[in-house]
């Protein structure tokens, strides 16, 4: 009788161990199984005997979804490869609009509002979160892209970051230059502009929100 290639056999030798692994991940990022379903686009049912029976039988389709939410490979998932150093740094970061900014920032009192959570293991503040920005290029990458933004983490030479021009109320993305004498200078991304801004003097017009530690392109 030929193997399914889609599922795992059912027997000793086989018998995974993806529920302890899927606990000790969702541990880490405080998410409870309801959550967890929904965000992998599979039914509680099917998550709830994944995670409590050894014994069962998952479809490489099933878990899929969950491997990519918590970034890991699949074999890492049904426990036959170990958890890289950096999975106990597993974060759950919130997706929220442009107009969440401030009040996450200041004291994240949306938390209970979101509804939408990438994972990151980076090593990022309790501050950090998630955003669409979009550019006026439709050439851009950053047309579909969601930026991850530290507001805690200090900017370095070359940092991207996040900015908010007080006088048009606008969001923006600049680079952060840094010269010889420690003068700080914005650097615009947008094709076609290429003056550098020195931030003294447009300090009072501009708020610097965050440096952006990661960018995930959207496909959909």
């Amino acid at each position: 009788m030929t193997a399914n290639p889609h599922t795992l056999e059912n027997n000793s030798n086989t018998k995974h161990h993806v529920g302890a692994v899927i606990g000790q991940l969702m541990q880490a990022i405080n998410i409870d199984e309801s959550s967890l379903a929904k965000a992998c686009d599979i039914s509680l049912a099917s998550l709830s005997r994944i995670k409590n029976n050894p014994d069962s039988n998952p479809t490489i389709s099933t878990l899929r979804p969950i491997a990519e939410f918590f970034n890991i490979t699949i074999d890492q998932l049904l426990g036959y490869s170990p958890l890289d150093n950096n999975d106990s740094n597993i974060k759950k970061i919130p997706v929220i609009d442009n107009s969440q900014i401030f009040s996450w920032i200041e004291n994240k009192t949306i938390v209970n509002h979101i509804t939408e959570w990438l994972i990151c293991d980076l090593t990022t503040s309790d501050y950090t979160f998630a955003t669409n920005y979009k550019l006026d290029n439709s050439n851009s990458l950053l047309q579909k892209c969601l930026i991850l933004v530290d507001p805690k983490r200090q900017y370095q030479h070359d940092d991207l970051i996040l900015i908010y021009n007080k006088k048009i109320q606008q969001l923006f993305l600049r680079t952060i230059m840094i010269d010889d004498q420690n003068k700080v200078y914005l650097k615009p991304i947008e094709p076609g502009f290429s003056e550098y801004v020195l931030l003294d003097n447009c300090a009072n017009n501009i708020s610097i929100l965050g440096v952006v530690v990661e960018s995930r392109l959207q496909y959909s």
